[in-house]
């Protein structure tokens, strides 16, 4: 399935939007699209608890994926164009699963 019908499709069946890829998390209306980063707090009186660290506001599913993308290039361990096509393909993989779950609570 095509990105942009996907987009349509989960804009369609719902208003609120929250996929779980595990580090992510990608929430956001039919307006606006928010990447966050899961996290512990380390210090202080939360220390401990999981918090959500946004990453940036899109408007378009494409852009967020693509920044998605770039943060996991950057932040692996690639050593080669190979690995980075390894890491990509199971990224994709992991959000189509998770936008496929999301989908599918929702029907």
């Amino acid at each position: 399935m095509a990105l942009s019908v996907m987009t349509e499709e989960l804009t369609m069946k719902t208003m609120k939007l929250n996929i779980d890829l595990g580090k992510y998390v990608i929430t956001g209306t039919k307006h606006d699209l928010i990447l966050s980063e899961r996290g512990i707090i380390k210090e202080g009186e939360n220390a401990g608890k999981e918090t959500l660290s946004r990453i940036g506001y899109y408007s378009k599913f494409e852009h967020l994926v693509k920044e998605l993308c770039n943060r996991e290039i950057l932040l692996s361990q690639a050593r080669t164009l190979q690995d980075i096509q390894q890491h990509i393909e199971a990224l994709g993989m992991s959000l189509s699963m998770a936008i496929d779950q999301f989908v599918e609570s929702k029907s």
